[in-house]
């Protein structure tokens, strides 16, 4: 979790100067687009409410009566209708003004197979904005509240607990809105319209990136790999780089024909800033990202300054312990990836890529003939092949976009198993009832060379754990790996199962006895209603043997697959 996080609310300081349901700061000077003004000092009912302990963090809070309630949530809508009236606007009608956008652009789409899902996501935004913005004017008129709370390990006793910190979600997106600061907007937007934890999400609103200071040092750097901030200079497309990103991580090709900018968007709970506002906006987010109203996910901005058409080489050799390894780089425009490949005994091999890039796979002889390509048979957009690879020969397999105008992270997945595309392997958990019906003592037989490939797509928000134990008598040497194949992020990687965010986990011995165990980590790794692989092996691939599968701490009314 990142700083950007707490930089960003001080923007709804500078919009806000106090916490909603917090004790209000003093009087400050803001500059927003060079015009500036003194905050708080013409209102005095705010000034008032300092000599109120409202809220504190920590504990929870009971209003003397609904009327100081009802005053306190009145004061906060106007203050900030106050600010915005600046702009000749309000939070009312920028909440409009978004979905007369949505309304207008669902109007125009042209659905297709490929864009569904860029459909339901307008769809989503727009219900979005009509819920916030009903949410906001109920608000004003709620019955009858009683307690508030920040704190999100308070019992909340009161329904208006959500409708308010949903107002702090309503008044951000109606300044960002108000200043311009679209892709500040966006992001916060989609933390609300996202469904799936640690998804990767394409921003649309990156237009003035490039023109940030930030961005310019980044593509006249050195280092390839690296993490920079976005700092506030005054202009809107800095300060709006600065409100949605501020601390990202990204990695380049050499030439800048591809730079990638990632960061994880989330919020801390933290009691360690250096005011009393800060806390409370930045806790009052985090609340509702903990009650399921926000969910975090991967910011991820693709952008060149060239077309270079390299092309980069690296060798890869499989042999009896690659049960299943990753590699992951970067291309460009026109940019392109060749594996110099190899196996030490002849057997079919699957390559896939992960991520949210539409990618292209060739597979070439040492002739130089094509053998066999693909553009989407692997997850969503991505590619996948399986070919039986010989011993003793060196094969080239590719990986590009799609397009050669699209830049982008590359994640190539390199497992021992077969598969002829990724609903194929839907069709292999669903023949042996593997996670449909059954939970303990699923059957498995390991095959010489090869691995068991299966999806796992579960709706049930808790961790749970995958063992491998033997069948009958004797132990038999397994492996376990499970993958998430939404992203491609430069930086997390692969990792054991106490890593953070990991993109797969693994396990070797953890059940004791030569068995594996994965524990899979809701939030951290696992997301409900998201197909990830499953991959169950012998340690050595030398080996052929029988081992059984349990899944232990999900319950089976709600399937295992979803299909």
């Amino acid at each position: 979790m990142k700083t950007r996080i707490c930089i960003f609310i001080f923007l709804l300081i500078g919009l806000f100067s106090f916490v909603f349901l917090g004790v209000p700061c003093e009087a400050s000077e803001m500059n927003v687009n060079g015009f500036e003004y003194e905050e708080y000092q013409q209102n005095d009912k705010i000034k008032d409410m300092k000599s109120k302990k409202s809220i504190m963090l920590t504990e929870n809070v009971n209003f003397n009566d609904e009327s100081e309630t009802l005053q306190f949530c009145n004061e906060f809508v106007n203050f900030v209708n106050e600010n915005l009236n600046y702009y000749d606007t309000s939070i009312e009608n920028e909440l409009n003004e978004k979905i007369n956008y949505y309304e207008e652009k669902l109007k125009n789409f042209k659905l297709s197979e490929k864009n569904v899902e860029d459909y339901q996501e307008l769809v989503a935004k727009l219900e979005n904005y009509q819920e916030i913005l009903n949410n906001y004017n109920n608000l004003l008129y709620a019955p009858s509240p009683t307690m508030v709370v920040v704190n999100p390990n308070i019992v909340v006793n009161n329904v208006l607990t959500d409708s308010a910190l949903l107002a702090i979600y309503s008044a951000a997106l109606a300044y960002f809105n108000a200043n311009g600061y679209l892709l500040a907007e966006e992001l916060l937007e989609h933390m609300r319209t996202n469904q799936s934890i640690n998804s990767s999400y394409k921003p649309s609103n990156i237009q003035n990136i490039k023109s940030t200071q930030a961005y310019k040092s980044i593509i006249s750097s050195s280092s390839t790999r690296s993490s920079y901030n976005f700092e506030k200079d005054g202009t809107t497309a800095g300060n709006d780089a600065y409100y949605a990103l501020h601390s990202v991580n990204y990695n380049k090709t050499n030439t800048n024909s591809g730079v990638v900018i990632s960061d994880r968007y989330d919020y801390a709970f933290d009691m360690a800033y250096d005011d009393f506002k800060t806390d409370s906006v930045c806790n009052a987010m985090y609340t509702l990202q903990e009650r399921g109203y926000l969910t975090p996910y991967y910011v991820i901005i693709e952008l060149s300054e060239c077309y270079s058409s390299t092309k980069t080489e690296e060798n890869v050799y499989m042999n009896s312990y690659s049960r299943y390894f990753e590699k992951i780089g970067i291309l460009g425009k026109g940019d392109s990836i060749q594996y110099n490949f190899s196996v030490s005994n002849t057997s079919n091999k699957t390559i896939q890529t992960y991520g949210p890039d539409d990618t292209y796979i060739r597979v070439y002889d040492g002739n130089n003939n094509l053998l066999v390509n693909d553009d989407d048979s692997g997850y969503k957009l991505n590619a996948l092949v399986t070919y039986q690879f010989v011993s003793g020969q060196t094969y080239k397999i590719v990986i590009s976009m799609y397009s050669s105008s699209q830049v982008g992270n590359i994640r190539v997945g390199f497992a021992s198993v077969e598969v002829d595309d990724f609903n194929d392997i839907t069709k292999i958990t669903k023949s042996i009832g593997f996670f449909t019906n059954k939970y303990n003592d699923i059957d498995i037989s390991s095959n010489q060379y090869y691995a068991n490939i299966f999806l796992i797509n579960n709706d049930e928000e808790k961790s749970f754990t995958i063992e491998t134990k033997k069948k009958g008598n004797s132990y038999f040497d397994t492996y376990l790996y499970m993958i998430d194949p939404r992203r491609s992020n430069y930086y997390d990687g692969v990792g054991t199962d106490d890593d953070y965010h990991p993109m797969y986990i693994y396990n070797d011995d953890g059940a004791g006895n030569l068995q594996a165990k994965l524990n899979v980590k809701y939030k951290e790794f696992f997301s409900k209603n998201t197909e990830f692989i499953l991959i169950s092996s012998a340690y050595n691939l030398s080996n052929s043997g029988e081992y059984t599968i349990d899944i232990n701490g999900l319950d089976s009314k709600f399937g295992l697959i979803i299909l």
